[in-house]
């Protein structure tokens, strides 16, 4: 039998033997090492407890965080619900309105922000228009556009693109530097972006933002390099984008401009109504298994928007919450505050959740509609992703661990499903620590300690 028909197989049946797991003596002795919190919950289909430590306690969840977002947008949502963006022609200025799409981006299947700008511009050139200005209303998404606990030092990076209703490419700038110094940009903005170079023969590439469009490249700009790096003004880079694509395709638009507060926006059918590249499935896929910070939140914004309040992380979190008591799960001690665990401090701590929690969600996603989806959407242990080089000794194997990893300074995180003989079982394990700069607390020592704990598990298993 197939690994994946023996896991419907189990899930069908939902139950699981008890196990009295060998591992207790040592996740204590971790739990009682100075600066390291534990906290372990296994679970049957049924949520039944097979072994739990510190289970009812709130850690910090870091990219588990993820699977409250993802599983809650699939349920509330369902797979195939597209994001729009539409256009209007509204007293001689193009108006563009998002509500997250996330898939305008270069993709396997084509360039999903190529089609838009066809798309955009055959329409403009069958109503005969040359916008005098480009209006992009992102107040879909109400809010900063960095979320307030986000590492502030962090906002360069790729990871940490900020997140607008109006994006393209997730919001990050690739860039590549050829041989000779020439710069290719993509998505490339145009003339709008100002680039100011700084040649340092013998130095590492850099690029550094200086204004919302304006980078500075320094280093040896004679050797190629890549770099990539997150925008700063989302919405002005969406609509210099657009403008630029325009242009290349042959019309010519005016400047760019975002609406005020109380502006309101055309009314009227539009004059383009373009459907995400992705549907929701889609974006559960590239959340969870890439950790995609971008796609999470859109998903938790989305959610809280379609569930009827604004399209902020509070209402997304609130609506998570809202669909976790739904699922027959109680979402005390739950702090959620943003949709891909990557925020951090606040009291209570952002991001922080039982154990049990996270397990009774795996468990109640396995007895679900979109149980095939939401386990594959999950990192293959010794095989995946960040999980490729963990969980590849036979006792794994073949394929017994699909899980979403976590983390952050200070929280190293795994929770998933784990193929015990013929059961299906579900597992959480949440690591806190204070960081002393020894390897006893980095990332690399706590994913030992998961896996030795999901080792142990199984070898404590009974087997028939």
């Amino acid at each position: 039998m197939s690994r994946r028909l023996l896991l419907a197989a189990a899930l069908a049946a939902g139950s699981a033997a008890s196990a009295a797991p060998a591992q207790e003596a040592f996740v204590r002795a971790v739990d009682a090492e100075p600066g390291v919190d534990l906290a372990v919950c296994v679970l049957d289909l049924d949520g039944g407890e097979v072994f739990a430590h510190r289970a009812d306690e709130s850690f910090v969840l870091a990219s588990n965080t993820k699977l409250l977002t993802t599983a809650a947008a699939l349920t509330a949502l369902g797979p195939e619900h597209r994001w729009h963006t539409r256009a209007w022609l509204a007293d001689g200025e193009l108006w563009l309105a998002g509500d997250g799409d996330p898939s305008l981006r270069r993709l396997p299947s084509g360039d999903a922000d190529e089609a838009f700008l066809d798309a955009l511009a055959a329409a403009l050139r069958a109503a005969g228009a040359e916008p005098k200005a480009v209006v992009v209303d992102g107040r879909a998404f109400p809010g900063p556009p960095f979320p307030p606990l986000w590492p502030a030092d962090q906002r360069q990076f790729d990871y940490s693109a900020p997140v607008s209703a109006l994006a393209v490419e997730g919001n990050v700038l690739e860039l590549r530097l050829l041989a000779g110094g020439e710069i290719l940009l993509d998505p490339d903005p145009g003339p709008a972006l100002e680039l100011v170079r700084r040649p340092r023969p013998g130095r590492v590439f850099s690029a550094v933002w200086t204004g919302d469009l304006a980078l500075r490249l320094e280093g040896d700009l004679a050797r190629p390099a890549t770099g990539r790096l997150a925008v700063r003004a989302p919405l002005r880079w969406f609509g210099t984008w657009v403008r630029a694509g325009l242009a290349a395709r042959g019309l010519a638009c005016g400047p760019v401009r975002l609406p005020a507060a109380d502006e309101p926006a055309p009314a009227g059918p539009p004059l383009l109504d373009h459907p995400s590249a992705w549907t929701l499935a889609d974006a559960v896929l590239l959340a969870n298994k890439e950790s995609d910070n971008f796609t999470a939140e859109v998903l938790l914004r989305t959610l809280g928007r379609e569930r009827g309040a604004a399209g902020t992380a509070a209402a997304g979190a609130a609506a998570v919450a809202a669909e976790l008591e739904r699922l027959g799960l109680d979402p005390a001690g739950l702090h959620q505050v943003d949709g891909s665990g990557f925020a951090r401090g606040g009291e209570p701590p952002a991001n922080s959740a039982p154990a049990r929690l996270v397990a009774g969600l795996l468990a109640a996603m396995a007895q679900g509609e979109h149980r095939r989806l939401f386990f594959d959407s999950l990192l293959v242990g010794g095989e995946d992703g960040r999980l490729a080089r963990w969980f590849r000794d036979r006792i794994f194997q073949p394929r017994r661990v699909r899980a979403k990893t976590g983390f952050i300074t200070g929280a190293s995180t795994l929770s998933g499903y784990l193929l015990a003989g013929d059961e299906v079982l579900v597992f959480s394990v949440l690591v806190n620590f204070v960081p002393d700069g020894t390897r006893r607390t980095n990332g690399y020592r706590f994913r030992e300690v998961q896996e030795r704990i999901l080792r142990e598990l199984l070898e404590s298993w009974p087997t028939s």
